[in-house]
């Protein structure tokens, strides 16, 4: 499926989730405020966001800005998202944040953050593995320091969702080492859930920059 295709469908599963559950956790797809806390929680793990400049692609409601403003200070936070009817709330509910109607792709060129988020927005069925890898590409080239993002596994223990997708983390872990040589992949925080981190770093350039393979001379043992 094509990118314009996938914005169809997203559009039309989140326009009848926002009819059904209005300005809600609902219409996002969490099951209530506690589900999407704790997945927010894993974003602000691996680094301190003190003084950072943050982009939430897909950001729904904009909830993540409060959740950071509560525990970092100067954060400089903005919000993208393709859903007209999730903007408009974003900007009513936080108004001094910034909230843009648009993809990750549509971006003005010249504009780049600290670090990259998306919590979810990958988890309708219509987003294969390609879908994806080009979503993150694109977040990979506006982050200055690091990517994160949420995705459902396919190792979930939970009942499945037939409108959603579920992932292969390693496939995921083969995409992160063409990036970057540093980067992690948390299992653990959730039943149905990982989270992809990949830190940007010059000097240990993913096998896309830097293809040479490490030697055996070069590896350290325990």
């Amino acid at each position: 499926m094509d990118d314009k295709a996938v914005t169809r469908a997203s559009r039309d599963f989140y326009g009848r989730t926002f009819q059904a559950h209005a300005v809600s956790h609902g219409s996002l797809g969490y099951s209530g405020p506690q589900a999407q806390e704790s997945r927010f929680e894993q974003f602000t793990r691996f680094a301190d966001l003190t003084g950072s400049s943050v982009l939430d692609a897909g950001c729904g409601f904009a909830d993540l800005y409060p959740f950071l403003a509560a525990r970092f200070k100067d954060v400089r936070y903005t919000g993208i998202d393709i859903m007209p009817e999730f903007v408009a709330a974003a900007r009513k509910r936080q108004p001094n944040a910034e909230i843009l109607e648009m993809s990750i792709e549509s971006l003005p060129k010249n504009r780049s953050w600290d670090f990259v988020f998306a919590c979810g927005p990958f988890n309708l069925k219509q987003h294969t593995f390609e879908v994806v890898e080009r979503g993150l590409r694109a977040m990979w080239q506006r982050a200055n320091k690091a990517v994160a993002v949420s995705l459902l596994s396919r190792y979930s223990t939970s009942a499945e969702n037939p409108e959603a997708s579920y992932y292969e983390p390693a496939d995921f872990v083969a995409l992160a080492g063409k990036l970057s040589r540093r980067f992690s992949l948390n299992h653990g925080y959730r039943d149905n859930d990982f989270l992809l981190t990949i830190f940007k770093d010059q000097a240990h350039a993913g096998l896309e920059q830097n293809p040479g393979k490490i030697t055996a001379a070069t590896i350290r043992k325990p």
